[in-house]
Order: structure tokens, then sequence, then C-alpha cells
């Protein structure tokens, strides 16, 4: 059908001049909607990956955010804004509708101004049934994501990513006491309980991606195309994930 896109090619792909694209391949048993709604909250990265569950980001993300979830062409920017020390620190991952989603890795210790205009991440969410899902995508390794060269190819793969709590490699009881994006996903069941929520101020990324998703299923129920993601018309496909020191 003409109105199918070609396969995106996000101007991240080859930028900068020395990213190397790395794919990876996580099964979760878990409904697609939960990981994309995972990756539009950006105040789990404070609790679930500093606070509560270890030191699994920077301890510059142990600062409770400011949150905003501007708009884009795409979808929306779920981003966070920090108080660290001297600096402001802001972090925006691109929620890129319906499914797609390109995060900047967590390591940055705002010790320094830096402006980063490159994902660590780029992935989508692809339901395989209501209840199964696979998280695939490709990690950017370049100078600034990798600057140590700690990172490397074979760390990537089916089931493997180099990041705690990405999948159920670890002991039940372990994944408990160190929960991570696996566990917070899959913990809620295969399909959530959404009737047992009680969202609040800090859920609104939550809620947009809802508002979002409803409103393009009512435009294809209705024959019409939805506003949100447009077709692309030219490549690359300008993209907007960032952090800024």
């Amino acid at each position: 059908s003409e109105a199918v896109p070609e396969f995106p090619l996000y101007d991240s792909f080859d930028y900068p001049e020395d990213n190397q694209l790395v794919a990876f391949n996580i099964r979760l048993p878990c409904n697609w909607l939960q990981i994309v709604e995972n990756a539009s909250d950006p105040i789990h990265n404070a609790f679930l990956h500093a606070i509560v569950s270890g030191q699994q980001f920077s301890p510059a993300f142990n600062v409770l955010p400011a949150l905003d979830f501007p708009e884009t062409p795409l979808g929306f920017l779920s981003m966070a804004t920090r108080k660290v020390k001297d600096f402001v620190f802001i972090r925006a991952s691109d929620i890129i509708l319906p499914n797609v989603g390109q995060f900047p890795n967590g390591a940055n210790t705002v010790d320094k101004e830096s402006f980063g205009v490159r994902p660590y991440l780029t992935r989508w969410a692809v339901p395989l049934d209501d209840h199964r899902s696979l998280y695939i995508g490709v990690a950017h390794l370049n100078q600034y994501n990798n600057p140590t060269g700690s990172l490397r190819p074979e760390q990537f793969g089916v089931d493997l990513i180099p990041f705690i709590g990405q999948t159920a490699d670890r002991p039940y009881k372990e994944r408990q006491r160190e929960p991570g994006d696996y566990d917070a996903v899959v913990g809620q069941g295969v399909i959530a309980n959404r009737k047992a929520e009680h969202l609040g101020t800090t859920d609104r990324g939550v809620a947009r991606v809802r508002r979002m998703l409803a409103r393009a299923i009512g435009a294809v129920k209705d024959g019409h195309a939805p506003a949100v993601p447009r077709l692309s018309t030219g490549s690359p496909v300008r993209t907007y994930a960032h952090e800024t020191v």
C-alpha cells in the first residue's frame, strides 16, 4: 500500500561520523505498550536506576527532576531537567509513535558542560501477540557514548545488552532486590491492570502516549491517516533525543 512508509533512516544512525550501529534483540513476556510507557516515564530513571535499586545510572540521577513532555513531529520528548551541583542537566528521550524510542545513556556525571544530540539506543517495541513482545534495536557506539572503548559489539545480541536488569538473566530474588527495566515492565503482568491505577503528576508522559495513541487509533478507525507520526517525505528523518549540561 502507498500508505505504508519505508523503513525510516533516522538522522541519528550516521551521526557522528564514527557512529557504529550494533543490533540487539530482547524477548519480553508482556504487552508491547508497557515497554512504551516505561520509556515515556522519565521519573523512573531516578527511582528505578538510582535511588531505590542501586546506582545503575550515574549519581546525577539521584536528583529528582522537573518533567516536561513537549510534542515533536514524531511524537514527544520524555524530558527531565535537574540542578546538579552548579549545572543544569537536561536529558530528553525521543518517544516516536507508535513504538520507537531513542534514549541517551545514563552515564553523564554532570561535572562539566556538554552537549549531546545523539542517542545511545534506538529501539522498537514489537508485539508478537498480546502477551509477548520484542525489544529490538541498535546501540550507537561512538566517541561520545563510548569514550573509553569499554563497550564492545559482542556485548550486544539476542537477550544480551551490557546494562543490568534488561533481561531475566539473574535469579528472581536478586532481581527483586535490584530490579531493572525488565522487572518494571514484566512485573506488571502480561497485560497491566490499568483499572487499578491512580496516575499522578509524574505520570504525565504515560497519559500523553495513551492519549496520542488513542487519537491515532480513532483516526485510522474513521479512515484517516493518524496525525502523528507523520509520513517522512525525505531522508533522513530528523530526531530529537539529546542531553545538555
